[in-house]
This record gives C-alpha cells, sequence and structure tokens, in this order.
C-alpha cells in the first residue's frame, strides 16, 4: 500500500484524476491495514490482499502463485480481470521457459522482477498471447519469504506499460513483506503474549509506513491537503503549506474556510460545466494562480473528510498569454508582410521616376525643389516600410561600407539621452577611421542592447564607456572560444563599472532566453541578438567579467580596406549597351526599370509574364547579358522561372528583385545562376551598382545580395 501511495501521488498531474488517485491510495493503505487485523485465515487473507489492491488499487489484475516442490506455481487467490488466463498458462519456477518470467524468476531468485512492456519482452513469450487477449501491458511479482525461504508470489498486472517505477517497486516489495507477516502471524500465532507481540510490532510497522507516506507526500510537487470533517488541516505536504501560505494565512492544525478569493464551500462543489477543476487566485498586484480539486473521503468511522490537491499554474498562464501573443503578432506579420510587398512596388515606382527626373538635363530650376522633396519622401517611406518587414522579420540585411567613428559618436549622442544622467557614457578611439561592412540599424541594435544590460548593471550610477580600435592579427591569433583569421580587424568594446557577472553564470549569457533579472524586466534575448548579429557580420565576440568591477564585451568586426570605401566616393557605374531582360508583373515597376536601364545606358527587353519572357530568352539568349526577375510573380514564380532559364542556356545570369526577404526567400535558388540579390524599393544608385556587380560575376555563379561595393 506503500507503493500504491506512492505511485498514486507521484501521478498527480492531471487535475481531474489527482484526488481520485489519492483516495484510493489513503484508501487502500487503510482497507489491506485492516485485512491483516480482520483475516481469520491464510486463504482470506491472500485474497482480500488481492481483491484490495484491484478494487481500491487499480490494478486490473492481482493473484498470490505458491512455490511447488517440483518446480510448479500453484495460483490460491486471485481477484480482477481473470477470465481464465491462470488456468490456460503454464508458470514453474524452474529453469526452463515456463520459469524465465516474472513468477518463476522472483521465486527463484528472491527478489522482486518486473516487465515494463509485456508485448515486446523476450522472456514473456509462452503467455504474451494470453496477456495481450486480455489487455495486459505490464506486471510485477514480488517474492513472499517465510521462515528463510521464498513461499510464493504476489503478483500484479497494469493495462499501461511500464507503470512500476523504482519507488514503486521498493514499496511494494514492502508490502509483500507485510503479506508474509499475516501469513506467519496466522500460522504459529500461540497464546495472548505472544499474539500481544506480534500486534505491537505490526503497530510500529504501521507507524513507520505512516512516517513513508508522510516523506512520499512531501516529495509530489503539487501540493495536497487532507481536511477532517470539520476542515482541520489534518495533513498538508511542504508545496501545500507554501499554498496556504498565499492562499489563505493558515497551516497545519488551523481551519480552512478560505483559499485566495473563493470560499471553501465553493471549492468543495463540483466544478462548472466543462472544467475539471477550480481556479484561485490571491489578491493584490502581482497575482498567482492555483487549480484545485477536492474529493470526498470516509475513514473507518464513517466520518466525513477531504483530500484537495493544489497545483500553482502562474507560469503556465503567462505562457499561455504569451503563446497567445505571438499568435496574434505572426497573424498580423502575415498581413504586414503582404501589405509592405504590395508598397514596395509602388514606392518603387515613385523613386525610379524621380530619380530619372532629377537626372534631366533641362530639368526647370522650379521643379527641383519639389522633386527633391518627393524623393525624400519616398524614402521615408522605404525606411518606415522595412521597419514593417523588420517586425514580419523578412527584410534583408543591408550591408554598406561604415566608417564607425561617426556612428559611434552618433550613437553616444543617443545613448546619453536614454540613459540615466548617473552614469557618463563616454567614447574613445585613436585618430583615423574604422571602416567595416555593416547595417546600421542592426549595429544600432546591438549598441543599444548592451547599453541597456550596463544601465541595469549600474543603478547606482556609473560609467559606459564605448571603444574603438584597429587590430592586425597573425595566422593563428586565439581568444577565449574562438580563433581569429588572419588579417586586419575593427575592434568594437563596450564597457560599464556595473556589479559585474558571477563566473559560474558568464558561459550562458549568450543562450536564448537565459536572464538573472527578475520575472518580467528581461527576456533573456538581448545578447543572444547581439550574437546572433555579430555572426551575421562575419565577426567574433567575446565578454569579461570580474564581480564588483564590471562588465567589458568585445566585438571584432572585419575591417574594410580602404579602397573598398574609397569606391563609395566614386559615380554611379554605367553599362557598356548591355542587353538585360526585365520580368516584372507590376506595369509602373516595369516601365521605370525600362526608363532606368536606358538611364545607364543598358539596352532593355521587358515583360510582365514568365511565359513571354522563356520565349524571349530563348530567341535572344545569346545576346542577353543578364535578366533581371521578380521573385514573386503570378503563376510561375521567380525561382520557377529561374530553374526554367537555366534549362535553356545553364550559364545564365539572374538578378532577383523583392519586396520579401532575399535573405529567406532566394536562398534556395542561389545555387541556379542567380548572381545577385536587389530588394526593392531600390534607388538609381543602387540598381547601377547592382548590375555592374552581378555583370562582373562568373556565369552560373552564385553570389550574396548586390548591393552597393562592400
Amino acid at each position: 500500500m506503500k507503493a500504491l501511495l506512492a505511485r498514486r501521488l507521484q501521478a498527480i498531474r492531471s487535475p481531474q484524476e489527482a484526488p481520485d488517485r489519492v483516495e484510493r491510495a489513503f484508501r487502500t493503505l487503510i482497507e489491506c491495514n485492516r485485512t491483516l487485523f480482520t483475516a481469520r485465515d491464510e486463504s482470506e487473507l491472500l485474497q482480500a490482499f488481492c481483491r484490495t489492491l484491484v478494487q481500491v488499487g487499480g490494478y486490473v489484475l492481482a493473484w498470490v502463485g505458491i512455490a511447488e516442490e517440483g518446480g510448479a506455481v500453484s495460483p490460491v487467490a486471485q481477484a480482477g480481470l481473470e477470465r481464465g488466463y491462470l488456468a490456460s498458462v503454464r508458470i514453474t519456477w524452474d529453469e526452463s521457459e515456463y520459469g524465465r518470467g516474472p513468477t518463476g524468476t522472483a521465486i527463484r531468485t528472491g527478489r522482486p522482477c518486473t516487465v515494463r512492456h509485456i508485448p515486446s519482452d523476450p522472456h514473456y513469450a509462452p503467455w504474451r498471447e494470453e496477456a495481450m487477449r486480455r489487455g495486459y501491458a505490464s506486471s510485477i511479482a514480488l517474492p513472499i519469504w517465510l521462515n528463510g525461504r521464498v513461499y510464493g508470489a504476489l503478483n500484479l498486472y497494469a493495462r499501461e506499460p511500464d507503470a512500476f517505477g523504482e519507488i514503486e517497486v521498493r514499496l511494494l516489495s514492502n508490502l509483500a513483506e507485510d503479506l508474509a507477516f499475516g501469513i506467519s502471524a496466522l500460522r504459529t500465532s500461540a497464546g495472548r503474549q505472544e499474539a500481544d507481540a506480534e500486534r505491537s510490532h505490526l503497530l510500529d510497522r504501521l507507524r513507520e509506513q505512516a512516517q513513508q507516506m508522510q516523506r512520499i507526500v512531501d516529495t509530489v510537487p503539487e501540493g495536497v491537503l487532507l481536511l477532517d470533517a470539520a476542515h482541520r488541516i489534518v495533513l498538508a505536504n511542504p508545496a501545500a503549506r507554501a499554498s496556504l501560505r498565499a492562499l489563505a494565512g493558515v497551516d497545519v492544525g488551523g481551519v480552512l474556510t478560505q483559499l485566495g478569493n473563493r470560499s471553501l464551500a465553493e471549492l468543495l462543489e463540483p466544478p462548472g460545466s466543462g472544467q475539471a477543476v477550480h481556479e484561485v487566485s490571491t489578491n493584490g498586484v502581482s497575482r498567482r494562480f492555483f487549480e484545485v480539486s477536492a474529493q470526498a473521503v470516509e475513514n473507518g468511522s464513517g466520518a466525513g473528510g477531504w483530500v484537495l490537491v493544489i497545483r500553482e499554474v502562474t507560469r503556465q498562464r503567462e505562457e499561455r498569454t504569451r503563446m497567445e501573443q505571438q499568435q496574434r503578432l505572426a497573424a498580423m506579420g502575415q498581413l504586414a508582410a503582404g501589405i509592405a510587398h504590395d508598397l514596395n512596388n509602388v514606392l518603387q515606382g515613385i523613386l525610379s521616376f524621380a530619380d530619372l527626373l532629377r537626372q534631366e538635363p533641362g530639368l526647370p530650376e522650379a521643379a527641383q525643389e519639389p522633386l527633391r522633396l518627393i524623393m525624400q519622401l519616398a524614402e521615408r517611406a522605404t525606411r518606415v516600410n522595412r521597419q514593417i518587414l523588420d517586425f514580419t522579420r523578412q527584410s534583408a540585411s543591408e550591408k554598406h561600407p561604415l566608417n564607425l567613428v561617426p556612428f559611434a559618436r552618433e550613437m553616444v549622442y543617443l545613448l546619453k539621452r536614454m540613459i540615466p544622467e548617473h552614469i557618463d557614457v563616454c567614447l574613445e578611439y585613436a585618430s583615423g577611421e574604422y571602416w567595416v561592412n555593416a547595417d546600421v540599424s542592426q549595429l544600432q541594435q546591438v549598441l543599444i542592447n548592451l547599453a541597456t544590460n550596463a544601465r541595469d548593471a549600474m543603478p547606482e550610477g556609473g560609467r559606459l564607456t564605448i571603444r574603438l580600435s584597429r587590430d592586425l592579427f597573425p595566422e593563428g591569433a586565439s581568444f577565449p572560444g574562438f580563433r581569429l583569421p588572419p588579417g586586419e580587424w575593427v575592434r568594437l568594446q563596450v564597457s560599464d563599472t556595473g556589479h559585474g557577472i558571477p563566473p559560474e553564470i558568464l558561459p550562458r549569457v549568450f543562450e536564448p532566453f537565459f536572464t538573472t533579472k527578475e520575472r518580467g524586466q528581461g527576456s533573456g534575448l538581448g545578447l543572444a541578438q547581439v550574437y546572433g548579429i555579430v555572426k551575421q557580420h562575419n565577426g567574433y565576440i567575446d565578454i569579461t567579467s570580474w564581480v564588483g568591477q564590471g562588465t567589458t564585451v568585445t566585438i571584432y568586426l572585419p575591417a574594410l580596406p580602404d579602397e573598398r570605401a574609397a569606391r563609395r566616393e566614386e559615380g554611379i557605374p554605367q553599362g557598356k549597351g548591355e542587353l538585360v531582360l526585365v520580368v516584372e508583373d507590376d506595369p509602373t515597376v516595369l516601365e521605370a526599370a525600362r526608363a532606368a536601364l536606358g538611364q545607364l545606358r543598358y539596352r532593355a527587353l521587358v515583360t510582365t509574364d514568365s511565359q513571354e519572357a522563356l520565349e524571349i530568352f530563348r530567341q535572344h539568349h545569346q545576346e542577353i547579358a543578364l535578366v533581371l526577375v521578380d521573385l514573386v510573380m503570378p503563376g510561375t514564380g521567380g525561382i520557377a522561372l529561374c530553374n526554367a532559364l537555366r534549362e535553356i542556356d545553364p550559364h545564365v545570369r539572374v538578378l532577383l528583385l523583392s519586396g520579401y526577404s532575399l535573405d529567406t526567400q532566394a536562398g534556395q535558388a542561389l545555387p541556379h545562376g542567380v548572381v545577385g540579390c536587389l530588394q526593392k524599393p531600390f534607388d538609381l544608385e543602387e540598381l547601377a551598382w547592382a548590375l555592374s556587380r552581378a555583370l562582373r560575376e562568373e556565369r552560373g555563379a552564385a553570389s550574396g545580395s548586390a548591393y552597393p561595393p562592400a
């Protein structure tokens, strides 16, 4: 019965089933103990034990077999779903195949034997068909020792596989010992003195059982309460006492009248329709939520009592709320992505035609300022639209040559307005320029995340320092956790004078969702995001910290050669009359592309239809130097068109255009002749550099994004 209690209490995971299982455990314990006192002979004792284990304990079959001379096992008591099973099978305790099952093994070895999965256990083959026909999935046999030898075995069967855990096996062995003690007492009791001694020994065992029961209850993660008929708390495990402090302010011995915002009278009634448990919560701002289920129990005298199971679900409620929010954001993201894609096509037309007008030599002076405002507003709308794509995680990473000195100055200016005045923000760097190839918005996010962490680490004030330097590393230069490739690197450091990070926590700081902040004060994604952005920039990141002194995050980014940075100052590259095929389903964008290509001294063939594009390419593929393809089109999409073009000419060059993410959608097409990618909307300079770079690529080779020189 101890094992039954352990199994039932440990299994309290479903709020709907938990109270019933707890009640069974208590009632099984009571009934088995009563049997030890009331059985008049051995047969009655064995039969009563089997019946109690099935009716109260919930096993599908229980039986006792005696080890006979010659190796046979004779059933002497059984209860449950037997249906002729014991008569239809042969069970021995010798070394034959009929003695290698759980019963024979337990008798032969004197140790419990468990079959976790009857359908697959090789030693259960002689009895498998009959067992599966009756729904037995797992079983256990426990030896019954009398006078120094194995008398027989107590056998239990369950409908579910692997039903007997380690604790349950140990405690069921104690139950078999109790049964053996009862058999011995019935066989050998002689005189009142001996009977009283045996009764005293039995009472000691019962007290030990009660102590074991308390220890088992104490390990259950859910709160378990036992109330008497007057609603006085008779028993409570540690989890229940913690819940009582939050919900009721009473402890063991006190009378329970209320749990949180619900009266006990409400909780003792069945839950409402469609509910398995009652929900209660604490009062106040920081509310905690609990599920409570109650089950009436009766003791031997007939007086009523209650078992209450209390389970805190605050974290589950928060996770459910977070999941619902994520689902809403995902739905919003899908809608926003579609809108942003359509808006990109509109902006592409505006920017392209405005850019073409600006290049007209005879443009009146009066039209130049309105045209400049048109382009300025269109570019602002483009930035807003890309922010929408950032929200939906469908924006491409736009890397451009970036001098970190003016960038860092602007960030310091911004951070001084974000961070409290008692924290000094400063910038340190040696003279010179620090060019890298970077996405400005992503590097801004890196510094904001690091500065936010530094601010939180200095609640009493301190110093936040951003440092820039250039380092030239030889072959094999190594740092904690990584080895830098040889070459020139730009080092970006962010240091604070805060409380520091303990050494046992430091290795985990870049793990997603890992945080040491209080609940609600941090998501655990800040440093993980920083790590991801640095890796996207082909960089390396390291963190050092000293408790009580501060933390330094060091980022290494590949330095951009001065001549590559200087190319930003060159003029817009021009074509040399190359023939370019443009495939774009939006007529306005198509016409703008035709005009832009002409402005850049390219010849153009244009179409809005994928099938027509294939016909044009089939006729002119030897002349066509490059194909511009919209990634998302009705019917045959951009990726499928790329593949079809490659079937005509394996060496075709394709430049993809899209208002969606190029990183995520075009990746699978890159090996099939794509030499560049360009995200809408783009201006004339961006298109010029993309064309120039695409035409320089080896035919049929794949490259990354065709942004301006990097």
